[in-house]
């Protein structure tokens, strides 16, 4: 399946940009930081944003369990800088939302996405993927 390519691909390219002996494994210093700064946004971000549409049951697509494993896998390396600045949509109205926290939008927007993903009994991938984004 294209999705499992992809999020193999970009794990793997994750992988090898975040090691820090990764000059030593033939990766300048340059490269990693232009990785970090410009191109591990755009991964990410759509990572990130087919993830939730596939855990959530918001895509047309099938979701298969290994296009769901191969995501977490990917997502696993998402900077947090790219976690905490998504560009997830607000799922709920903020008068829907009874909190008294003053948290900052971006972070309500993501438990309000990931915490039901928690509660996904039918798909263990899911379940793991999202509790891991939620522990950092």
């Amino acid at each position: 399946m294209f999705v499992s390519e992809v999020s193999n691909l970009a794990s793997a390219v994750a992988e090898l940009m975040g090691e820090e002996d990764g000059v030593d494994a033939g990766v300048p210093r340059g490269t990693r930081d232009e990785w970090r700064e410009f191109f591990a946004d755009g991964v990410f971000s759509v990572l990130f944003g087919a993830f939730v549409d596939l855990a959530s049951g918001a895509s047309s697509a099938a979701s298969s369990p290994a296009a769901l494993d191969a995501l977490g896998a990917a997502l696993a390396r998402i900077p947090d800088e790219q976690l905490f600045d998504h560009q997830l949509p607000a799922k709920f109205l903020v008068e829907d939302v009874d909190c008294d926290a003053n948290f900052p939008e971006k972070l309500l927007f993501l438990l309000n996405h990931l915490c039901p993903l928690v509660a996904a009994a039918e798909a263990p991938a899911v379940q793991r993927t999202a509790f891991r984004l939620l522990l950092r």
